[in-house]
């Protein structure tokens, strides 16, 4: 997902909104074997999407409690 452009990423991500959140939704239903099986059948673009924003939610989330600076 890093090596995309991210600001081609950002526009899609407007661009393609309201499929990333359906795809989001239904992801946090699974279980761990069918997330990855679905997410491997999205297209490149949205399975990389939703992986650069699963990073700066987790990045966020580390920060706030300290455990990287």
């Amino acid at each position: 997902a890093y090596e995309q452009d991210l600001q081609h990423l950002y526009i899609a991500l407007e661009e393609r909104f309201d499929e990333i959140q359906e795809s989001i939704a239904l992801l946090l239903r699974m279980e761990a074997s069918d997330a990855r099986q679905f997410l491997g059948a999205l297209s490149p673009e949205i399975r990389s999407i939703i992986v650069l924003l699963y990073f700066e939610i987790l990045d966020a989330r580390l920060r706030q409690r300290n455990v990287i600076h």
